[in-house]
C-alpha cells in the first residue's frame, strides 16, 4: 500500500500525493486533486499546458524546446511557492508535476 500526502495551501486541501517511491530528498508519485483544487486550478492548467506542449514535442522526435521548458519550470516555481505538504520533515524546494498528474518532489536539503 502507498502512503498518501495532503497538498495543502493556506491550510486548504489541493489533493494528495500518492508516493510511489522516495529517496533522502525526492518523493515520486500520482497528484489526485482534492476539495479545494478549484482555488489553484489556473495554476496547475498552466504548468500542464507547459507539460504537455514539452511531451508532444519530444513525442514528435523535436529539439527541445527552451521556450516552453523555461516557462514550465517558472509554472512550477509559482506552484511549488503556493502548496505545503505537512507530513514532511523538509521545505519543498520543487513540486514539479506533469499534465498526466505524475509528480516528482524535490525537498531541500534543510528540515523544518
Amino acid at each position: 500500500m502507498h502512503k498518501a500526502l495532503t497538498v495543502l495551501s493556506n491550510g486548504e486541501t489541493l489533493g494528495q500525493v500518492t508516493v510511489q517511491q522516495q529517496t533522502n530528498r525526492k518523493i515520486f508519485g500520482t497528484f489526485t486533486p482534492g476539495q479545494d483544487y478549484e482555488k489553484l486550478r489556473p495554476l496547475f492548467e498552466e504548468v500542464a499546458r507547459w507539460s504537455r506542449q514539452l511531451s508532444e514535442a519530444e513525442a514528435r522526435e523535436e529539439s527541445v524546446d527552451y521556450y516552453a521548458w523555461d516557462c514550465w519550470i517558472a509554472a512550477v516555481a509559482k506552484l511549488t511557492a503556493q502548496i505545503k505538504i505537512p507530513a514532511l520533515p523538509q521545505a519543498i524546494e520543487e513540486f514539479a508535476i506533469e499534465h498526466t498528474g505524475t509528480v516528482e518532489i524535490t525537498l531541500s536539503g534543510d528540515a523544518v
